[in-house]
Order: structure tokens, then sequence, then C-alpha cells
């Protein structure tokens, strides 16, 4: 429907007899296509990132090869404990772990070489991340290497997973987001221990990093509640920063809005609470203070070149119309997967730019957004700099060269998808750091040297194997569904 209408609207406006059978022939062309992505491509590609990919990221970041953005390898320096439900809704029925609602907690080894000597006081904040993958698709350990440089500069990063759509609609995620805050924000140890710690006090440059099945931090099974197991000081903090990237940039902006806006957060936890599911969250005395809210490309709107007057016109080329029509369409969809049929509009608000500016009456200390130049994002990444500067709150706005998703793909993948990870991914990677530390890192004082970098971007030979594994996997994947089909069929 939504290429019709597009259809319909060029060729009232186009006097050109070449255009008559062009646009019919790309919007068919365009609405096939969305329909083999749909129904033929979205769920082996969510069974692909979600198995081989996950376990396969899993292992690969443990090789030197798969680099971070700040030209570190992946896991250098860097506690992780895995898989802990924030929410009783982590544990399924059968005793087994449901991954929608779990978080990994990733901090920094003490006394390891790649961890950063910048003020503890500057660090003190934890970070809550939430991946990237436009609702539908991708794992939290896939996307695990974009945060590991916030754990060697000093911080404890919380990255959580989210039901995805169309399992479930908009606001179950967001609202399982503002959940993933609040168990972080009270099981936060500001020592950052944990029960591995004496593994790491050798100081051996041969342990790179660590790995805990176990409860490091914990609401006290050996101490007395609300204290941590390891060193039995308090745990707790009033205070949060948040990051997301693309989807992710969404539910980090969305949830800020809601934690800071009391009568916002009552209107959507209402909107779905029905059998009481979401009680927890109308407690108004539990919420930290949300400091500083990182989005990266972040899905912050539905604003695209056709919807925006004036936009589609500067560029009247069929190429940048199938562009503007494909990007158009791919951003509906999007929504139509994760949007509650029931709700539309103002009141339905899934994007920080649906929302009615009057019911954000507060927000974040502040807000760093970051783009690519030539992201199909880009549009709504300036309404909302544009709506939360007219409210007053404090925004930083970057542009980077690059398309979408520049920060998400390990370093030395550059030379495989032809762009130069320094000129985008490191340099928001050290505005970033700046921002949340509160000018404590600089690049002068912290940064590592490009030298120092090109000798760390080592030959990865990885993208070769998951590259041609996607292709094979995805035939594989179709004819299973066809022949499931066809069972069911008979």
């Amino acid at each position: 429907a939504n290429l019709v209408s597009q259809s319909l609207v060029a060729l009232s406006a186009s006097s050109n007899k070449r255009d008559l059978i062009m646009i019919p022939m790309v919007s068919s062309f365009t609405t096939i296509s969305i329909i083999v992505f749909a129904y033929g491509i979205l769920p082996p590609l969510r069974g692909f990132l979600d198995w081989p990919m996950h376990y396969y990221a899993t292992t690969a970041k443990r090789w030197d090869g798969w680099l971070s953005p700040d030209g570190v390898q992946a896991l250098s320096g860097v506690h992780i404990q895995r898989n802990i439900s924030y929410t009783n809704r982590g544990i399924k029925h059968d005793g087994k772990h449901d991954r929608k609602h779990m978080l990994d907690i990733m901090t920094p080894i003490k006394n390891h070489p790649s961890i950063l000597k910048i003020d503890k006081k500057a660090t003190s904040i934890p970070i809550v991340y939430f991946h990237g993958g436009g609702h539908i698709c991708v794992t939290r350990e896939i996307l695990h290497h974009s945060m590991t440089p916030f754990v060697r500069a000093g911080f404890s990063v919380y990255s959580a997973e989210y039901p995805l759509s169309p399992d479930v609609k908009y606001p179950h995620a967001v609202l399982s987001a503002i959940r993933a805050i609040l168990w972080a924000t009270k099981n936060y140890c500001p020592k950052q221990c944990n029960d591995c710690e004496k593994f790491s006090r050798s100081g051996s440059e041969l342990l790179n990093f660590l790995e805990c099945e176990g409860r490091c931090q914990t609401t006290g099974e050996t101490y007395k509640p609300g204290h941590c197991s390891s060193c039995a000081g308090p745990l707790g903090s009033d205070k949060v920063h948040l990051v997301g990237d693309s989807a992710g940039g969404n539910l980090a902006t969305m949830a800020a809005a809601l934690i800071c806006n009391a009568k916002l957060r009552k209107r959507i936890v209402e909107s779905v609470n029905d059998s009481g599911e979401y009680n927890d969250l109308l407690d108004e005395q539990s919420y930290p203070s949300v400091e500083r809210v990182v989005s990266l490309y972040g899905l912050l709107g539905r604003q695209t070149p056709m919807t925006v007057p004036g936009v589609a016109e500067e560029d009247t080329t069929w190429l940048g119309y199938i562009k503007n029509v494909v990007v158009d369409t791919g951003v509906n969809f999007i929504f139509r997967l994760y949007d509650h049929p029931a709700l539309t509009g103002r009141k339905l608000g899934s994007t920080l730019t649906d929302l009615d500016p009057k019911e954000i009456v507060s927000y974040a200390k502040e807000t760093l957004i970051l783009c690519g130049e030539s992201d199909p994002l880009l549009l709504s990444n300036k309404e909302a700099r544009k709506m939360l500067e007219l409210k007053g709150f404090k925004v930083q706005f970057e542009l980077y060269p690059g398309n979408h998703a520049f920060h998400g793909f390990p370093a030395n993948w550059a030379r495989y998808l032809n762009y130069a990870w320094t000129d985008n991914a490191l340099a928001a990677t050290h505005s970033m750091f700046e921002f949340l530390t509160g000018g404590a890192w600089t690049k002068r004082a912290h940064g590592l040297s490009l030298a120092t970098i090109e000798k760390n971007t080592r030959a990865d030979r990885s993208p070769l194997l998951v590259f041609p594994l996607f292709l094979v996997f995805i035939p594989l994947s179709l004819g299973y569904s066809f022949y499931l089909g066809f069972e069911y069929w008979q």
C-alpha cells in the first residue's frame, strides 16, 4: 500500500512517458523484494544471527584479530559475567534461561595493561547498553566488541537483551529495557569487584580476558541483602548512562524519556498493563537519574526522504528515486513489525519524535547523537536533535563519514567493507569517551597513537568465513521452510 501510494504521487507529478512505464516497474520490483524479504529472508536471517553468528562471535572475539573501535583486541582487559536474568521472566517454567531478558556485566580487569588511567570519579556511573538490529534481529553478543572500549576506559557496562519484534509489539521492548536499567543500577558495585579478581592480580599479560558463569555481584547470598558478595560493600547507583545503537538508540532515548517523565511512563505502562505485569514500573521512588544518553545512528523517528518535504527533490535521478523508495518502505516495514496495531500516531509514541513535546518535561542532563553522513536514518536524528533543543535540553550532534552501523563492525573488517574506520568508528569512540567521562578523557592524554593502532590492525580473514556461511545458510533455511510448508499443506 505504501509503494502504491508513492507511485501514484510520482506519476501524478510527472509528464514523462518513460516515467509511466518505469515507476510502476520499480514499485512492483520493490514490492516483490519486500515480500521475499519478509517471508523468505527475515526468518532465516534471524536464525543465522541468533545461532551460527551468535556463537561464532562468542568464539571469534577470543582471537587477537577481532578489534574493537578503539583499535584494541575486542576482549582485552575485560571481565565478562554472562547470562544474568534482570527479571523473573528471564527464567522459563522449565528452569532454562530466556535470552530475551538477560544481560551481561562487563567490568575492567584491574592492573591489566589495556585499562586506561582515568579519574575513577569520571567512570563511577554504570553504562547500560542496548544493541541494534532494527528491533527484529541480532543479539548482544554480536556487538559486545563495540562496547568493550568503555570497559577499558574504566566503566562497568551492562549489555542487555530485550524481546524482539514481531514476537512482541511496542512498548514491551522499552519496558523490558527499563527493567534492565533498574536491575543494573540496583546491583552495581562501585568497587567493580568480582569473584574472579584473584586470577588477575598476577598482572600476567597472557591473561587477556576473564569469563564467569557465576554471580560475582549479587543482592546478597553471602552477605546481607543489597551488598556485594565479593567485598561486602553496598550495591547500587542513583545515576546511570544509557547507550544504544540503531534500534538500541531508540530504546535508550525512549527509556530516558519514560524514566524522566512519570506521567508519560504511566500512560505507556497502562496501555499494556491489563494483567498487572508491569505494576513494578509504576513505582516512582526507584528510578535513577539519567545523566547522559548516547544514540549511535538511532531509529529516532519515521522521517524518510519521501515524507520530509523537499528532501526527495534534492536527487531526481532514477538511482535516487529507487534509494528513497527503498528507505521509505524499509522504515515502514520495521515499524509495521514493531508498532502495536491498536495504537497510532502520538498515542503510540514508539520513537522519541513521535512523542508530544508537552509530555517531555524532563530529560537526561546531556545527550549525544552521532550519525553517518549517508545514513538513511539521518533525517530522524536531525529531528530528534531539533525537538530536544527546542525543549531546552543540552544536545551534542555529530556527523561522521559513512553509512549506517559504521561503529558496529570489527575495525579490521573495514578493508572488506571499503571504509576508513579511523575516520568514523575510532573518532566516534573518542567522542563518546570524552562525553561520558565529562571531559576527563582526552585524546592527547589517553588516546592510542595511529601508529599503534595500525600495528594492532592485523589481517583478519574471518569475514571470508562469515559471508559464505551466510550465503549457504539462507538457501538451506529456505529449503527447510518450504519443506515444512509442504508438510503442513499435505
